[in-house]
């Protein structure tokens, strides 16, 4: 969407908004996005780039805004992340914003003084047009569905590149064998207590996001100290044992490659053959990863979602991504172009990830089975809990190459099978 009610919208090269303006002729920018590595903005500023609003992120979700005049406003969010409350510094009852949410994101507004526009799963509300923008296209609350289609073939893979091709077939971010991921206009497999939708292409899993914590949504400011409701003192007093449980076997999906690192000065495409490039192959494959293991309940650190600009120290980023999880797999393809014959999966794992990696690779029924192997690679030898590294076919390889074009969501769901056969054996 580039135009409507008034208002035209600019993106920069990898898909993301920068720029509101009212239209004429020429434009008259209002707004101006200023981002981080992730999807959300840290900064808004006026045309002239003067910060209007400053957001505050702890663990992934936005905490608090600081206004151009240095007015602190805290958010305080549900388990999908949607903004409920909003205070000022100080915590004041009656607060300024506090609302209640339909599942499909319809907001039940009981006070909305503060000015905020980032309101359903974190996601900034148009006020011009009432949609949320979701980063690859824009969701209607009021439908309980996206405004546009999910990508069409030939469409970009990563979440906001518009250069690198996407997967052939009329559903890239689709599994034929999920009736739910068929329809390209649905929201989170029609389910939005469960599941968010980060980029607009693919669902994720949020059961155990709030680490098990059982939230009482109507509580409200004053019912006990804010910000730490009755749950603060004991998580175990709300929780059951199998929440708890949960909780503890967050699973970490890192998508090989697609990072500039410190001291490089591009993103690494990790190895290539046939004009497709291991990064995307890599993040296709972990998105159904993700997605498989988040319908089953699991939760999921992703360690990126598209290509990350000024990662930090090489590798070391990862691991540092992963704070939290239990279990760690990294998602890789092999490349031997001296021996274009080679082909299959290979599950490396560290010291502790054997039985992990058996069940893995027991689960492949796609691309042929070269084994498992105890390794020394730097993720395998930094994570604490088991871990492995999946070579999943080889780019090198014209048949490997096919079905890593067609099947990666079906891959990415064989792998997340052998991960739940681990984790409930």
């Amino acid at each position: 969407m580039t135009s409507t009610a008034g208002v035209t919208y600019t993106y920069d090269g990898d898909g993301k908004r920068v720029l509101k303006a009212n239209a004429g002729t020429p434009p008259q920018p209002f707004k101006l996005y200023w981002y981080g590595v992730g999807g959300d903005p840290l900064v808004e500023s006026d045309a002239s780039g003067n910060s209007t609003d400053e957001y505050i992120f702890f663990g992934g979700k936005r905490i608090a805004r600081r206004k151009s005049d240095g007015t602190i406003h805290y958010y305080f969010a549900d388990h999908l992340g949607t903004s409920r409350v909003v205070t000022n510094a100080t915590g004041t009852v009656p607060t300024l914003d506090d609302s209640d949410f339909y599942p499909f994101g319809g907001e039940r507004a009981v006070s909305s003084t503060s000015g905020n526009t980032y309101k359903f799963t974190g996601k900034e509300r148009d006020p011009e047009t009432g949609l949320d923008y979701m980063l690859a296209r824009y969701y209607s609350s009021g439908l309980g569905r996206f405004a546009s289609p999910d990508e069409f073939a030939g469409g970009p893979v990563d979440a906001f590149s518009s250069n690198d091709p996407a997967t052939p077939g009329p559903l890239p971010y689709a599994s034929i064998t999920d009736p739910q991921s068929l329809n390209k206009y649905a929201y989170v497999y029609n389910n939005p207590l469960r599941y968010t939708d980060p980029t607009g292409h693919l669902a994720t899993g949020q059961v155990g996001s709030s680490e098990g914590m059982t939230i009482n949504f109507r509580m409200r400011p004053g019912d006990s100290v804010y910000g730490c409701m009755p749950f603060c003192d004991s998580f175990s007093s709300v929780n059951s044992e199998a929440e708890q449980q949960q909780s503890q076997q967050t699973v970490a999906v890192d998508p090989g490659h697609g990072d500039q690192y410190q001291g490089s000065t591009q993103v690494d495409p990790g190895a290539s053959g046939g004009g497709l490039q291991e990064k995307n192959l890599t993040l296709a494959i972990s998105n159904g990863v993700s997605a498989a293991l988040g319908k089953n309940g699991v939760p999921v650190i992703q360690t990126r979602t598209g290509d990350v600009q000024n990662a930090g120290v090489r590798l070391q980023w990862r691991i540092d991504a992963t704070t939290g999880a239990s279990i760690l797999v990294s998602i890789h393809i092999d490349s031997a172009p001296q021996n274009p014959a080679a082909n299959g999966m290979t599950v490396h794992h560290n010291s502790k990830g054997k039985a992990l990696a058996e069940s893995i690779s027991k689960s492949n029924t796609i691309l042929s089975n070269r084994g498992t192997k105890q390794s020394n690679f730097f993720l395998l030898r930094h994570f604490q809990g088991p871990a492995v590294l999946v070579e999943a076919g080889f780019i090198s390889n014209a048949s490997d190459r096919a079905i890593l074009q067609k099947q990666s969501a079906q891959i990415g769901a064989r792998i997340a099978a052998g991960i739940m056969n681990y984790l409930h054996p």
